[in-house]
Order: structure tokens, then C-alpha cells, then sequence
């Protein structure tokens, strides 16, 4: 009788509660506070949950911050995050919310010709603070093996692109730059980008729940279950058509 009282104990901040709340940055156009139900990994986030009859809260930090808060339980969960050593080691994954490419971003008439990781070693690419790309360019960069220049944030990085006074291509998602693009320059400069035609990569996007979080099992267990439930009712696909954008 103890033991069963003890769970109920345990458990019963998650199991009351009807609402989850989510640390996040902003990354247009994936989750966003400016963006229409805060962006489209937002809107995924919210419909997973909501088939559980869970609302969702989405908070906004800066993106370490958005880490802390959810490893120390200030927040249930953080999105949206590539997996990487350091973040396996402070948090549990979800299933993959969504996937992301990331492309060379260059002014038009730059020629920017790769077929491997290891041919952007001859360019100065820029990389936006605080970001994990994938653990082979983490090690490289790490360890100088790339000619790196470090922006702020993805937009900071779109405009020196069209400058080409510091970097010879910018890395980004496609689907960000795209966004941004259209958000922030004239049609005239939104036609001076070019996009790489080959991926420099594609990874899958994760929430984290801390290792911390007692109720790991049951929030990642409803989350995941309701991610399944959308992918089979076709509520997922409508909401990543979203991300379609025009070619650059």
C-alpha cells in the first residue's frame, strides 16, 4: 500500500497537470513567439500533445538559457536540438519532431564546389554562436580544422553574406534562411543568395527532457504516442508543407 502511495506521490505534479511547459530560442521558422502558434516544430509539439489531451506552454530564452531551465525543471521539456555528446549526457530524446537541412549559403556568382565535409576546408565558412552542427564538424571545428567565422545568429549571418567581406559561405538550415530571407530583404537581394544544391547535412530534431525530470518516461511516452498518432492521420505532413520555400 506504501509503495502504490508513493507513486501516486511521485507522479502527481505530471499526472494532475494538463499542461507541459517548453524552453525554447527563437528559429524561424520552426518555433518562433512572433510566428503563428509559434512557428511550424511548435505546431507539431502542440497537435502530439493535444492528442493526449495535454496542452503545451512554450517559454522563451536565449538557447543556453532554454537548456538550463529545462535541466534544472524550471520547464518540463526544451526544443528543438540535434543530439549531441554533451546534450546526451544532461537529457533524454524524443522521437524525431522533424528534420533539418543545412546548406552552403552564398552570394550568387561564388563558386562554393563540395562533395564531402572535408572539401570545406579550402572556404572560410561561417557558423552561428552556440550552435552543434554534427559531431564531425563539431570535432573539426574544435580542433582548427576548419577556417570558421562566427555570427551571432542566423540573420547576422544572411546579411555578411551579401557583403562577402568576411566569409566565403554561411551554414544554415535552408528552410531558416529561407524564412529569414523573405522576411528581411528585398526582393532584388533575396535574388543574389544561392543555396548550395548538395547537403552538407541532415539531421533529425529532438525535445530533450532532463535526466532530472522524474516523469521522463511518461512525458516522452505521451509525447512520442501522439507524435505517431499525427503521422498516421496526416496532421504532421499538412504542417511541414509549410516549410516549402522558393529556390535560391
Amino acid at each position: 500500500m506504501f509503495k502504490i502511495f508513493y507513486f501516486i506521490i511521485l507522479f502527481a505534479p505530471f499526472l494532475y497537470s494538463n499542461t507541459i511547459t517548453i524552453s525554447t530560442g527563437e528559429w524561424t521558422p520552426w518555433v518562433s513567439k512572433e510566428l503563428y502558434k509559434n512557428g511550424i516544430g511548435a505546431n507539431i509539439t502542440n497537435e502530439a500533445f493535444k492528442t493526449q489531451n495535454i496542452k503545451t506552454e512554450f517559454h522563451f530564452f536565449p538557447w543556453k538559457r532554454a537548456y538550463i531551465v529545462a535541466k534544472v525543471l524550471k520547464n518540463d521539456t526544451t526544443g528543438f536540438w540535434l543530439k549531441n555528446p554533451q546534450r546526451e549526457k544532461d537529457f533524454y530524446f524524443s522521437d524525431s519532431v522533424f528534420s533539418i537541412k543545412n546548406k552552403l549559403i552564398s552570394k550568387k556568382g561564388v563558386d562554393i564546389d563540395f562533395n564531402t565535409i572535408d572539401d570545406l576546408k579550402k572556404y572560410k565558412i561561417a557558423i552561428t554562436r552556440g550552435y552543434s552542427y554534427t559531431s564531425q564538424i563539431d570535432t573539426m571545428i574544435k580542433n582548427n580544422q576548419l577556417n570558421i567565422y562566427i555570427v551571432n545568429n542566423d540573420l547576422a549571418g544572411l546579411k555578411q553574406v551579401l557583403k562577402k567581406e568576411k566569409f566565403d559561405a554561411f551554414l544554415c538550415s535552408d528552410n531558416v534562411a529561407k524564412s529569414l530571407i523573405k522576411q528581411h530583404f528585398t526582393l532584388e537581394e533575396q535574388k543574389r543568395f544561392h543555396f548550395s544544391s548538395n547537403d552538407v547535412f541532415q539531421k533529425d530534431v529532438f525535445l530533450m527532457v532532463s535526466k532530472n525530470n522524474k516523469n521522463h518516461k511518461e512525458i516522452l511516452k505521451k509525447f512520442n504516442t501522439g507524435l505517431n498518432i499525427i503521422k498516421n492521420n496526416g496532421v504532421l505532413e499538412k504542417i511541414l508543407d509549410k516549410t516549402s520555400g522558393d529556390n535560391y
